[in-house]
This record gives structure tokens, C-alpha cells and sequence, in this order.
């Protein structure tokens, strides 16, 4: 499947930038597409991925987006959530623990974190504000015995607005997440 995916990547995507320019898909959109690509809705693209245009993939994974997060519960419980890091000013970090946390995650902040539950390797924290809404994402990956932060996204998986920052950097820093780099974060 990874092969697939760097080939697709090294021609139909190159190909796209090529003719489009570099500021025509953002990272994020790319990243986007990749995860759609690996997921389990995309299995039946895989051997045919070489005719899939970047705008068929965009449209594909934002079609996969919504069906993951459709019926999610948007009430403003602590169900299914672990508080592990709390802010005097009433925002919190939580893990985000059942189907149905990961789901509404999904929903409100517009991207495909409901397709991580269950995997064993992966621990999804959020930054709730003290409403309980979520404000930025994160995926931490467990490999090896050593932990490390796969992702860190804003709504729609774009990046963490800037006034949030203060609270991703307290909560690596006593969390001790080793930080090798964040990009754009100041």
C-alpha cells in the first residue's frame, strides 16, 4: 500500500504541483489525501491510485471525512475523555479514550482523527476550552517503547491557531513529550 501511495505521490501529485504551482494544495490538503489513501474506504482505489487525480483524491477524502464523522454526539460531556492536563484558565487536555470521543473529535474539528480508535499504537489528545470544545489535535504514536508526536492540527486540519500555542507547549513540556522540532510554533 505504501508503495502505491509514494508512487502516486511521485507522479500524479508531482505532476499536479508542476503544472499548478506549489501554493495550489497546501500540506495539510495533501495530508489529507494520504490518510484517506490509507484507510480502509480507499482499499478498493489501490490498484488503479496511478488515475486518481488530485482533485478526485481531495473529493474522496472529504466525502471519507464526513462519513466518519456523520452522527457523531456533539453534546459537551466528559464522556469517553480522561482530563490529563488542566489550565487555570478552565481549558484542559484530554485523552480522548472511546469510538464515540474520537468520533465527535471528528466532527467538530473537521477532520479524520475517528479513524485512529482502536489503534493500539496511537494515543489522541485534545485541547478543550471550558466548554469542552476542541481546539487543537494530537496524535502521539508509541513505537519502540518511545513516544513521539505524529501530528498536531488545528480545525480542519490546519495548523493550531496561534493564541493555543502556549497551551501545546506547557502540556509537551509536562507531558515529557521530547521535542525535537515544531514548525511554526514561536
Amino acid at each position: 500500500m505504501d508503495a502505491a501511495i509514494n508512487e502516486w505521490k511521485e507522479t500524479v501529485l508531482k505532476n499536479y504541483i508542476n503544472k499548478n504551482g506549489e501554493e495550489s494544495l497546501s500540506k495539510d490538503e495533501v495530508d489529507h489525501i494520504i490518510d484517506w489513501f490509507k484507510s480502509d474506504a480507499a482499499s478498493r482505489y489501490l490498484n488503479r491510485i496511478k488515475r486518481i487525480s488530485v482533485k478526485q483524491a481531495l473529493e474522496h477524502a472529504e466525502k471519507w471525512v464526513q462519513s466518519l464523522n456523520k452522527k457523531a454526539n456533539l453534546t459537551e460531556n466528559f464522556e469517553g475523555l480522561e482530563i490529563v492536563h488542566s489550565f487555570p484558565d478552565g481549558y484542559s487536555f484530554v485523552k480522548i479514550l472511546t469510538h464515540d470521543a474520537y468520533k465527535r473529535e471528528g466532527a467538530i474539528m473537521g477532520h479524520c482523527v475517528a479513524s485512529y480508535h482502536g489503534k493500539t499504537h496511537i494515543d489522541i489528545y485534545s485541547l478543550r476550552d471550558e466548554n469542552n470544545q476542541p481546539h487543537c489535535t494530537i496524535e502521539l504514536c508509541k513505537e519502540d517503547g518511545i513516544n513521539r508526536i505524529n501530528q498536531i492540527k488545528g480545525k480542519q486540519n490546519k495548523e493550531v491557531v496561534k493564541k493555543y500555542h502556549k497551551y501545546v507547549l506547557d502540556f509537551l513540556k509536562n507531558s515529557k513529550i521530547k521535542i525535537d522540532e515544531i514548525d511554526s510554533f514561536d
